[in-house]
């Protein structure tokens, strides 16, 4: 499908808002830049951007199922929900461990796709994606077709470009199924390939939920472009709201852990705590090879100093997170 690519932009329509989302954006990344925290903020970020993702589809997985079942100690079935949140979660990390470059060339692509049908078994067997296939819709020939377009748009700033080039992704539709989610999660390598930002320091979904943004047809561009940067600047305020909540809990946490002995698990219990957005026994003790005795023992220590919460409320299957 062809996109009529623009010579000018409306700029009037959306100037203030791209100007507050070039700010939020420029203090998020010098944060992270600065941050020892930026390995542990992406990890949750990616979380984070894969349960707002699906929502934005319409569709809800508790963070808490996410997280448990990411690290396989999940205790209930998996639905169909989290295979599909699970997909989004890969999709978001292939792209964090490439390079933009790579990750926008027609092979990182296509494989997006691949990683996606290839999550599980029971998520390639559903029934509904099989029976809306389209044997001729020509996903690469699209991609092509948006991949030589992209270049043109380098004429704009990275902000005003990248919505363009997600609104041109959306007119051409490379794929036949979640490509508005996977266009999303494009943003960060588009922005990143600008140099605007440095990896995945962008969680657009989480922004775009913010403002109640479902998925729909096309908008006009003018208006795309001013609900992006507005979802831009969400997404940067929350994620510099977010950097600095770990970086009390990690002042708190190393405050509580002064005078413990150089054997004791404590320290990397914390460490586990700021990486995770939430953490349960048979999860602690997977990750730091223990019993799960003691991994709710030493849980319930940092519970005590108030550090960390309780989040169920239940008497079994509990999960703790920084308070």
């Amino acid at each position: 499908m062809s996109y009529a690519i623009p010579t000018n932009l409306p700029w009037d329509k959306f100037v203030g808002a791209w100007e507050e989302a070039e700010e939020a954006l420029a203090r998020l990344d010098q944060a992270l830049a600065s941050s020892a925290l930026k390995t542990a903020w992406l990890r949750r970020a990616d979380f984070e951007e894969a349960a707002a993702a699906l929502w934005l589809e319409g569709d809800l997985v508790p963070l808490e199922d996410l997280v448990l079942d990411d690290a396989n100690t999940n205790a209930r079935a998996p639905s169909h929900e989290l295979f599909q949140a699970r997909s989004i979660l890969l999709l978001r990390r292939r792209l964090g461990r490439q390079e933009p470059l790579d990750a926008l060339k027609l092979d990182g692509l296509i494989s997006l796709q691949e990683t996606r049908d290839q999550v599980d078994e029971a998520a390639r067997e559903d029934t509904m994606d099989l029976l809306m296939q389209d044997p001729d819709w020509l996903a690469e020939t699209r991609l092509e077709d948006w991949l030589y377009i992209l270049p043109a748009f380098d004429a704009f700033p990275a902000l005003p470009a990248t919505a363009v080039a997600l609104h041109a992704w959306n007119h051409i539709q490379p794929f036949q199924q979640r490509n508005e989610t996977i266009g999303r999660l494009l943003a960060p390598p588009l922005l990143w390939r600008r140099q605007k930002i440095d990896g995945q320091a962008l969680c657009l979904c989480v922004g775009l939920k913010a403002l109640r943004w479902f998925d729909r047809p096309v908008v006009p561009l003018e208006s795309w472009i001013k609900v992006f940067c507005r979802a831009v600047t969400r997404a940067a305020q929350d994620g510099l709201k977010r950097l600095q909540e770990l970086s009390l809990a990690q002042t708190q946490l190393a405050r509580r852990l002064e005078g413990r002995r150089k054997s004791s698990r404590l320290p990397a219990l914390a460490e586990l705590i700021l990486e995770e957005p939430l953490v349960s026994a048979p999860m602690v003790a997977r990750k730091l090879d223990m019993s799960q005795q003691a991994a709710g023992t030493l849980i319930e220590d940092l519970v005590s100093t108030g550090v960390v919460r309780e989040l169920t409320g239940r008497s079994r299957f509990r999960a703790y997170a920084i308070a």
